[in-house]
């Protein structure tokens, strides 16, 4: 059953699939097929909110069937729709279908042909984003265009040449148009007012209806109280101990739940979920009671969502310069690393004219020997995500003629970035560390001091009070989704 935004029944799918993992032949051995990155998602939707433009959906009915299948595929006739004897007699099949493989490879590899024909360019730094610049009376026009397996989501600068793809797309695949994008992935997408809204807070409820009953449990031992952060400030976790006694609570599917909210619209749980997901395999008593802490935070905090703030008015023709603050100077693009050193985690977190495109946190790969070093590998990682944005958005024809500005909480890592001088705590670090100096040395970022309490992704590294969950909060363009009445009448 199909369910739309409103959560209600849109349509019953019936699908005859195959038995792939029965496959021994291995005749297919590229099987990989890529799909869109959640940061790109975020990426056009920011993009959409700065031009003014209405993000389109499309949906391809029946996708991978459009796919021919390169070498010949056998498969048993289907019970009760036998002819013949069914141990003598078999299907060969003339399109692909789902359960094969190879099947969402040649669907994609289908489908981008389509459009490299229509005339778009396959960006590459995310294959399934496709873009097409071109002049249309006298003006550039630009037309963005993601893929997710079937589900497409769209924008442009001419309205006008929307509909058109639409329809070429149409010639030849099965598809439906959607019109303006409210449901895709999993997440809830507002357009109406002066937002461009993320969230998935139908998701988020249907999590906490899941594990209601020990939310409950957990509300009794705490007197009802909500948390006001996903964690307990300061809190620290350890592994069970040996021969300690397992827990029965469903603790994997709990932290799988928190995990997809926590790389779609909730920044603010990252900490957590990396935390929390680090025990999955031996869980103990502590551990559950944090995931519940994490639960009834996001109770308490269910209708949030990431809000892109809208251009008053939309462009009327593509302006590649879009994204530069030309009075100040400045990118729209802003990024902050930190590091926790001695626990050695270390985080990133960009945003796009005022709202989170991409945040990463992950446990550093090397032992750290001081808190100077351990901020100078995050800073390090913040640049790898921030050169892959950059190189993104001037594949979409962007001219960004400022650095990213880059924010750092620790001065003697400062000054490491700043200089190239070696010194007695910095020469045994690894060459591919000082990746992060060349891209200073490029144009590519440019750092400025950040007092630790304002540093945005101080919450990704630690459990921290309600002070720096504020702040990235506020840093991350989150806030309350509009109600559903006013949704509903957008």
């Amino acid at each position: 059953m199909k369910r739309d935004e409103n959560g209600n029944e849109a349509a019953y799918k019936a699908r005859f699939h195959v038995k792939g993992c029965c496959d021994k032949s291995k005749a297919f051995k590229d099987t990989f097929a890529p799909t869109l990155r959640y940061a790109t998602l975020r990426v056009i939707m920011a993009l959409s909110a700065r031009m003014g433009a209405t993000i389109h959906q499309m949906d391809v009915k029946a996708a991978f069937v459009h796919a021919k299948l390169p070498k010949p595929v056998y498969i048993e006739q289907p019970k009760f729709h036998e002819v013949g004897d069914p141990k003598r007699k078999v299907l060969k099949l003339l399109k692909a279908l789902y359960g094969l493989v190879e099947a969402p490879r040649l669907w994609y590899e289908t489908f981008a042909t389509v459009l490299l024909k229509i005339g778009f360019k396959r960006v590459h730094g995310d294959p399934c984003l496709f873009a097409m610049i071109e002049p249309i009376d006298g003006q550039m026009h630009s037309s963005l265009l993601g893929v997710f397996v079937d589900d497409i989501i769209m924008f442009g600068t001419k309205a006008a040449r929307l509909d058109e793809i639409k329809v070429m797309i149409g010639k030849n695949f099965v598809t439906k148009d959607l019109g303006p994008a409210k449901w895709g992935l999993g997440m809830g997408v507002q357009q109406g007012g002066d937002h461009i809204t993320l969230d998935q807070t139908r998701y988020l409820t249907t999590v906490l209806s899941q594990f209601k009953e020990y939310i409950e449990a957990a509300k009794a031992v705490h007197y009802g109280r909500a948390p006001i952060t996903p964690l307990v400030p300061g809190a620290t976790v350890a592994r069970r101990p040996p021969g300690g006694e397992p827990i029965k609570e469903p603790y994997r599917e709990a932290v799988g739940c928190l995990a997809y909210l926590s790389i779609g619209t909730r920044p603010d749980i990252t900490h957590a979920v990396s935390v929390l997901s680090r025990h999955v395999t031996h869980p103990g008593k502590q551990h559950w009671d944090m995931v519940m802490h994490t639960m009834r935070y996001l109770e308490a905090t269910v209708d949030i969502a990431i809000k892109f703030k809208k251009r008053p008015s939309p462009v009327h023709h593509f302006e590649p310069g879009l994204l530069n603050n030309d009075g100040h100077e400045s990118s729209s693009i802003v990024a902050a690393s930190d590091s926790d050193w001695a626990t050695d985690p270390d985080s990133s977190m960009m945003t796009l004219t005022g709202a989170a495109i991409s945040w990463h946190p992950k446990m550093q790969s090397v032992v750290a020997t001081s808190t100077t070093h351990a901020e100078y590998i995050a800073a390090c990682e913040m640049a790898r995500e921030a050169c892959w944005i950059r190189m993104l958005l001037q594949e979409l024809g962007f001219d960004l003629k400022y650095p990213i500005t880059g924010l750092i909480d620790n001065n003697a890592a400062l000054t490491m970035i700043q200089n190239d001088g070696i010194t007695k705590i910095s020469k045994h670090i690894r060459a591919k560390w000082h990746y992060v100096r060349q891209c200073v040395k490029d144009g590519i970022l440019k750092f400025n001091r950040v007092a630790s309490k304002m540093n945005p992704a101080d919450a990704l590294t630690k459990a921290c009070g309600y002070d720096a969950i504020a702040v990235i909060m506020q840093a991350a363009g989150i806030g309350p989704v509009p109600d559903r009445a006013t949704r509903a009448a957008d």
